[in-house]
């Protein structure tokens, strides 16, 4: 009596980074169907980390079951092991494996099957593929057909249903070399075939890797073995070549003896001779050759070896003897030949080990506190420096003590319980350290020692009670290596938290944000003309960038509280465009990660955008600058949120426009991020057809065109402009700039920015965020991706070129302006700054998914990336109260002159002092740029002049 109704068999080799993705759609598929069911995978002789995924499965579902085979014993092993696991009245065998989805072929099929179908064959339809090389398939298949005494379904196999008495009949035959596909139609009943519309390889799932040679040789040497396997053919084609050249010599001497009564004896040629040879010797070995075939299967048949070996199944019981041999069951019975080898289960942890692992990380988190500590004693208070290095020490402590000492998943309640063993180790130690002073007159030093020694034991089994408390059991291998979880990863959470708050940190200290340089003449013109006055003066008179104008005035018009917000606004703006960007673009890849992972890499690459740069007051808290320059790049990331949510043909057409408008907007924006834009969407349209797949792609093309033309509609109404003419005669930039000179600074100055950037350390935060991201994504849902991502090397490849040619002509761009000083001007490296930190948060996700498919285990992975995102944090934190530092001096110094200066203006003063204020080498009246903008400032207090003073009033 069967277990199940179906039973569904699926070979499986390296196809680790697949079976995710094709489990959730074969559930799907069979729950549907409303029968019981189980899940039979054989994996043969992976060397990836197909085994392990696997167990994972199996101890998750117990209708899942599996078999791992000691090597690779090849795909009819592999059928035949499955077929032996199958227990169901009908069960499917799914040739193509995990690398293609089979949709919604099951219930179909079960539907042929009720109407009395023995076998059901559904084969995919790959019309709209590459039509050679389904050409030369279907060609292959039916000259086998033809060599071949069964017929056999032309084409390639994606699915196949087989009934109970099929698949016995089919087990019944005890041969040794098979060939399953001639096997089921040998085995005959009644046979129904269809074609359905499948996924085609490379599109839903990550392809294997490239295998040419080996490949073309395993299917001819399949090709022969039906061929051989299932007729005599062969063998009696070397008996009618025999008897053909029998007949040919027999005329050939005919006509030699007519020749020599007609003609004479003549003396023969030896072309003649030598080309009988020849054949007849080429006959002769390829008969050999043939009846060689024969007897090696006769010797193989006669050895009886086992199809196969097995490492390990889903029983995870000892290795015993084969039932075959100690039963005496006959050889040929199904299943007799399917030795079992060892297969260990995971050991349980060592108390020792633990221990010393859990001192291990007390030592490291005692040197974190005191680090934390001493950083922020000389800026904070001693006792909030105390607090903030014992919160770090605390958690850090919780998340390598449950990830390396306990290796199971953090939970809230393990959170909340931790710091009691603090509590309770800190009481116990005070407790012995009286005893061993008090009552037993030991020194302090050598009782506190004694002391720390004597309670580590104690602590750590209440940090194991904590970490270990509210799980029903330890997590499997394979989710400690990086499955992924529907729950909120609590270490995900905590590693956000650095960056949002070094975030809000930076937007609060927004509030020293005082007007200086440019802000000087935007003040009074917001004041006095409003917005469209601020639009109609860049347009006629400064620089054509009409954008620009707008957001300037937007914040002008508030006066000092708009410099003030900026920070807020323009942070939270960015994070959530990154944020969105990043969330929905793992969605649209059918890639999953624990949540909160994308809030981490938004954040992490928020934080190295802003913070990273040598000059962050001009990068995030100078509105001019940050207007132009920072907040352009990840304005035009936004253009792509249309497009990722876009499912219906309104939403693309509503796309579309978005980037239409997107790319004029940015095109009056910023000349450097606009050029920006153009390399990158230009180097994706180049590119598409190797990036996206055939169903995507024209409208992916679609979509880069127009944005293309937006930026370029907007950059020609730039260019068209009085005010950007005005500017050029005003910089002396009517000169070509691409003359020689030029471009050679340029490059120059682009050389000296990158190893700028090279040696900056703080950016391998973003590689800490990618590596995190790369380890925990997981392909999921039953959708085809619509990006390749098994062209890795060349979307790489692409983004470097693409950064490095857009660097380069941002300089270019810029060098009219700064000249030779656009390497040393920073504020204008943002432009191509953000597709840089994106360009490393993708080199560190490749890193994770390579250490995932490849390394094992990936902890200590996690935990390096975790502690180079918490050290980045704190060397900005660092750095950002020396900013602030200097940005509150400054303002309160400006308060006061600026009170001064008001006071004076409103009592009838025309012409009044000013001393310069300057923060972070902003420009100030009477510094470099000589008296500008010493009129803007007269202009904004109503005065007629202002002039130098060297001291405040």
């Amino acid at each position: 009596m069967t277990a199940c109704q179906i039973s569904v068999v699926v070979p499986c080799r390296d196809d680790s980074e697949a079976l995710d993705a094709f489990h959730v759609a074969l559930l799907q598929s069979l729950v549907s169907t409303r029968h019981s069911f189980e899940i039979c995978y054989v994996d043969d002789g992976s060397r990836d980390r197909t085994r392990e995924r696997l167990a994972a499965l199996t101890g998750a579902d117990g209708r899942v079951r599996y078999t791992s085979f000691s090597r690779r014993f090849g795909s009819e092993a592999a059928v035949l092991a499955g077929l032996r696991m199958a227990r169901g009245d009908a069960v499917f065998l799914l040739e193509a494996g995990p690398r293609c989805l089979p949709g919604t072929v099951l219930p179909r099929m079960l539907d042929l099957r009720r109407r009395g179908y023995d076998q059901v064959v559904a084969r995919p339809d790959h019309t709209g593929g590459r039509r050679l090389r389904a050409a030369l398939g279907a060609a292959s298949h039916r000259a086998l057909g033809h060599c071949m005494d069964v017929d056999i379904a032309e084409g390639p196999v994606g699915v196949r249903l087989l009934s109970r008495r099929a698949v016995d009949s089919v087990l019944s035959l005890p041969e040794r070399n098979r060939f399953s596909r001639g096997i089921f139609s040998w085995v005959g009943f009644d046979t129904a075939s269809f074609a359905y519309e499948g996924v085609r390889r490379g599109e839903a799932l990550p392809k294997r890797g490239a295998r040419g040679p080996r490949t073309l040789r395993r299917a001819l040497d399949r090709g022969l073995d039906g061929v051989i396997s299932f007729n005599s053919r062969p063998l009696r084609l070397a008996v009618h070549a025999g008897l053909l050249l029998f007949l040919g010599a027999l005329g050939y001497a005919l006509w030699v003896v007519l020749h020599a009564v007609l003609y004479g004896v003549v003396v023969p040629g030896y072309a003649t001779l030598l080309m009988t040879v020849v054949a007849l010797s080429g006959i002769q070995l390829a008969t050999l050759g043939v009846i060689g075939e024969y007897v090696g299967r006769i010797h193989h048949e006669t050895k009886g070896r086992p199809h196969y070996v097995v490492r390990e199944t889903d029983d995870s019981g000892p290795t015993v003897r084969p039932a075959s041999v100690a039963e005496g069951i006959p050889s040929d019975a199904p299943g007799a030949d399917a030795v079992p080898a060892a297969a260990a289960g995971p050991a349980r942890p060592r108390p020792l080990r633990q221990f010393l692992v859990f001192a291990a990380v007390g030592v490291v988190n005692t040197a974190v506190y005191l680090a934390v500590y001493a950083s922020l004693n000389t800026r904070v208070p001693y006792l909030v420096a105390h607090a903030v290095g014992y919160t770090v020490s605390v958690v850090g402590s919780f998340l390598l003590n449950s990830y390396v000492t306990c290796r199971t998943a953090p939970t809230w309640r393990s959170f909340a319980r931790y710091p009691l063993s603090s509590v309770a180790g800190l009481v116990a130690a005070g407790g012995l350290l009286h005893l061993g002073v008090g009552v037993l007159g030991m020194d302090k030093n050598t009782a506190a020692l004694a002391a720390g020694v004597l309670v580590t034991p104690l602590s750590f089994l209440l940090a194991r009670w904590a970490i270990t408390s509210g799980r029903a059991a330890p997590l499997p291998r394979a989710v400690r290596d990086g499955a992924p979880s529907a729950r909120p990863a609590l270490w995900a959470v905590t590693l956000c938290l650095p960056p949002l708050g070094l975030l809000a940190a930076a937007a609060w200290f927004g509030r020293h944000v005082r007007p200086g340089a440019d802000d000087w003449c935007f003040l009074p013109a917001a004041r006095d003309d409003g917005v469209s006055g601020m639009i109609a003066k860049f347009y006629l008179q400064d620089n054509g960038r009409v954008a620009n104008a707008l957001l300037v005035g937007l914040y002008a018009r508030f006066g000092v509280a708009g410099h003030q917000w900026f920070a807020l606004v323009s942070a939270l703006v960015m994070l959530g465009v990154l944020w969105t960007v990043t969330a929905l673009a793992l969605r649209r890849a059918t890639l999953t990660a624990p949540r909160g992972i994308p809030l981490l890499v938004a954040s992490m690459l928020t934080a190295v955008f802003l913070f990273a740069t040598p000059n962050t007051y001009k990068t995030f808290y100078w509105p001019a600058s940050s207007v132009s320059h920072t907040l352009a790049p990840v304005l035009a990331c936004a253009a792509a949120i249309p497009l990722l949510l876009a499912r219906t043909d309104q939403g693309r057409r509503a796309a579309l426009v978005a980037v239409f408008g997107a790319g004029c907007f940015l095109g009056t924006l910023s000349e450097q991020a606009s050029v920006v834009a153009l390399v990158v969407v230009s180097c994706v349209l180049v590119l598409s057809g190797r990036i996206f797949t055939g169903r995507v792609r024209p409208y992916a093309r679609r979509w880069c065109l127009t944005g293309v033309a937006g930026v370029v509609t907007g950059t020609l109404v730039l260019l068209t402009s009085p005010g950007s003419q005005n500017r050029r005669e005003r910089y002396g930039a009517n000169a070509s700039m691409l003359s020689p000179d030029v471009l050679v600074d340029s490059l120059r100055s682009f050389r000296h920015i990158l190893i700028t950037l090279l040696t900056t350390w703080q950016y391998a935060g973003a590689v800490a965020a990618g590596l995190l991201l790369g380890l925990l994504c997981r392909h999921t849902g039953t959708r085809p991706a619509p990006v390749v991502l098994a062209n890795r090397r060349l979307l790489a490849g692409a983004g470097v070129v693409s950064f490095l040619v857009s660097g380069t002509l941002c300089c270019v761009v810029a060098y009219p302006v700064f000249g030779t000083g656009v390497a040393t001007v920073s504020r204008a490296w943002n432009d191509y700054l953000l597709l840089y930190t994106v360009l490393l948060v993708g080199a560190g996700a490749l890193l994770g998914r390579t250490l995932r498919l490849r390394a094992g285990p990936v902890g200590a992975a996690r935990v390096t990336g975790a502690a180079v995102c918490a050290v980045c944090c704190l060397a900005f934190a660092v750095s950002l109260g020396r900013l602030a530092q200097d940005m509150s001096t400054r303002a309160r110094a400006w308060d006061h002159q600026d009170r001064w200066l008001r006071a004076q203006a409103a009592h009838g003063a025309r012409v009044l002092p000013y001393k310069p204020l300057s923060v972070s080498r902003m420009g100030e009246p009477f510094g470099k740029h000589g008296s500008w903008p010493a009129d803007c400032v007269a202009d904004y207090y109503h005065i007629d002049k202002v002039t130098r003073a060297n001291r405040l009033p």
